[in-house]
């Protein structure tokens, strides 16, 4: 689906006991130029590149991504990201938080300073796809979210 944001209720205090919680996910194909931000946020954010390309923008440096590559954003860190003119980027998001969230993509050597990662294999794709058709699963999508997540952030390589 495109233009399409999927929110997870958690019932619970956040991140209470969980190594990593979905928070959203999603995926948009973006107008020419289509911009956001700059912005905060209180969780992180991996988005990744399905085609076409665009500009992320974090502690002053700027990063022209396009297919296949992603980003991360942090949380409390202002960003903002822009699609291209000629050629605007269609991508996947997901939102995440936990109380491991941030040691496991300091595992994988994703953070503020490094946050770019590329992927030229199938498992980035299929694990985005499994992560927007679990809202379609009537019982355990959220055990699902969390294992696709996992398996998408043990998938990752960094730059």
């Amino acid at each position: 689906m495109i233009n399409k944001d999927e929110y997870i209720v958690n019932n619970g205090p956040l991140d209470e006991g969980m190594d990593l919680m979905v928070y959203h996910y999603g995926m948009e194909k973006c107008n020419p130029s289509h911009s956001y931000g700059p912005a905060l946020r209180d969780h992180f954010l991996l988005h990744y590149i399905i085609s076409g390309s665009g500009t992320f923008h974090i502690d002053g440096n700027s990063y022209t991504l396009k297919e296949n590559q992603g980003f991360l954003i942090c949380p409390n860190i202002i960003t903002y990201y822009a699609a291209s003119l000629k050629d605007p980027w269609v991508y996947t998001w997901i939102g995440f938080r936990g109380i491991k969230a941030e040691t496991f993509l300091n595992n994988i050597k994703l953070d503020r300073t490094h946050p770019i990662f590329n992927c030229e294999g199938d498992i980035i794709k299929s694990c985005f796809e499994e992560i927007r058709a679990s809202s379609t699963y009537k019982f355990g999508y959220e055990l699902r979210l969390q294992g696709y997540l996992s398996v998408l952030l043990g998938s990752l390589t960094v730059e």
